[in-house]
């Protein structure tokens, strides 16, 4: 059976001598998913920041043939 005391010091002694770096080296290697999917939030994130097609166009004034005033005679 595993003594609580000592798994106590033997993680306190770990994550003592870890480095950021290391921890974050560490967790790509045992869960690459995690980072994958923050590329794929970022991506989402980059495309979301775009303006979309539609608004782009709508920032281009109606040609005058098409607006209302030049219906009405």
């Amino acid at each position: 059976m595993v003594n609580p005391k000592k798994a106590a010091k033997l993680i306190r002694q770990h994550f003592s001598e870890l480095t950021a770096e290391n921890f974050v080296e560490n967790l790509r290697r045992s869960c690459p998913e995690i980072f994958e999917d923050n590329e794929l939030l970022a991506e989402s994130e980059n495309l979301a920041s775009q303006p979309l097609v539609a608004e782009k166009h709508s920032q281009i004034s109606e040609p005058k043939s098409l607006s209302r005033d030049s219906h009405r005679r």
